[in-house]
């Protein structure tokens, strides 16, 4: 009883950190297309023929540059959440030395995942 009720709260636990990576996957991607959004404003911008061509590039710039800070403010606060989580899984069960092998390769997993996050926030 006590088993199944302990597999249960990891199997949870261990489902929320990678819904949370899956999240942090998922803002890294849309700050990745909103930085090559701006990029490529960013050359209308310089091709621009008129004022006008090139206000509207540079507002395009503007927004896109504005989504992807959004973006990866997202990613780092998945990040930190991550990492709460996987750390939490120490304080799952009866034995925090038990639990450490898992947690340990769970925080690997974390790192991994937010390498780009944690370095481009």
């Amino acid at each position: 009883m006590v088993y199944d009720e302990f597999a249960e709260q990891l199997g949870a636990a261990h489902d929320e950190l990678d819904a949370t990576q899956q999240d942090v996957e998922d803002a890294n991607k849309a700050a990745t297309q909103a930085e090559q959004g701006a990029a490529a404003a960013k050359q209308d911008a310089a091709d621009a023929g008129t004022e006008t061509d090139k206000a509207k590039a540079e507002a395009k710039q503007a927004k896109a540059e504005s989504q992807a800070a959004r973006s990866r403010a997202e990613a780092a606060r998945g990040c930190a959440k991550a990492y709460l989580e996987a750390l939490g899984g120490l304080f799952e069960g009866d034995s925090a030395s038990a639990r450490a092998e898992a947690v340990r390769k769970d925080l690997q997993s974390v790192t991994t995942d937010c390498k780009d996050a944690l370095t481009s926030a």
